[in-house]
């Protein structure tokens, strides 16, 4: 699979005539178009975390007293294989 990357105006009309690279060959092909959104401001970018935001942000420990969990890496297992066959 060959990914070619087109700049284009897109006209009133919204009709494109394309003009493919020699290297592109002929015969049947599948083509994809993607439009995307014209640019605005640039993405926020996010503050970078460390380990200790993560262990002062409370989600350490958060079931730390939960009586029903006997074995915590059973549990998260569980919900992992729950969460694959997309049961909640």
């Amino acid at each position: 699979m060959k990914t070619l990357t087109l700049q284009a105006e897109i006209p009133p009309s919204r009709e494109l005539r394309l003009v493919l690279p020699s290297d592109v060959p002929t015969g049947p092909r599948t083509i994809v178009l993607m439009i995307d959104e014209p640019a605005s401001e640039p993405a926020p970018v996010a503050p970078r975390r460390t380990l200790g935001d993560l262990l002062d942000s409370g989600l350490v420990g958060l079931w730390a007293d939960r009586q029903d969990i006997v074995d915590s890496a059973a549990f998260a297992r569980e919900l992992r294989e729950k969460v694959a066959r997309r049961e909640a």
